[in-house]
């Protein structure tokens, strides 16, 4: 009976200080597995992403880029790509498409997957910018010196 007495009691200790335990590592276990979960399915969510992108959907790449953390990988920088393009696909004005570049990561801050895309991109627009701001420039002259022939001579003198 003494026997019977003391064997209750150290399983009652053990269950007791053991319970505990084994709950927290239960729950250590848990959360271990839903991050390796989140994980899968942020690799998951992160190659969808660029088939989107390779496939020209950049607007379904941008909605699943945006659901990954902010920091994953080289997302952040694959969104603003996938930005321009989707702009140069719906024809905006070379303004906007220069805008776009600006927020393209610098040379030597990424070497992903898109990045000679990114540089080839940001040097054409740019040269298209330069050629833009060219010709506006000189649509402002023209209209200058018309404005001035009007004021000097009272009427409009076409050159």
């Amino acid at each position: 009976m003494l026997k019977k007495k003391i064997a209750l009691s150290l399983l009652l200790i053990i269950a007791v200080i053991g319970g505990p335990i084994a709950l927290y590592k239960g729950i250590e276990i848990a959360e271990l597995r839903e991050v390796q979960v989140r994980e899968n399915k942020n690799k998951e969510t992160y190659k969808e992403a660029n088939v989107c992108m390779d496939s020209g959907e950049y607007e379904k790449a941008v909605r699943l880029l945006e659901k990954l953390p902010e920091d994953y990988e080289d997302a952040a920088y694959i969104i603003c790509y996938a930005e321009f393009c989707q702009g140069v696909e719906n024809n905006e004005e070379i303004e906007q498409l220069y805008r776009l570049t600006w927020n393209f990561p610098s040379e030597s801050s990424y070497n992903g997957k898109y990045a000679e895309k990114m540089r080839n991109a940001e040097r054409e627009i740019r040269t298209q910018y330069k050629e833009y701001e060219a010709q506006e420039e000189r649509k402002k002259k023209r209209r200058d010196k018309k404005r001035y022939a009007v004021q000097r001579y009272g009427r409009k003198i076409y050159k």
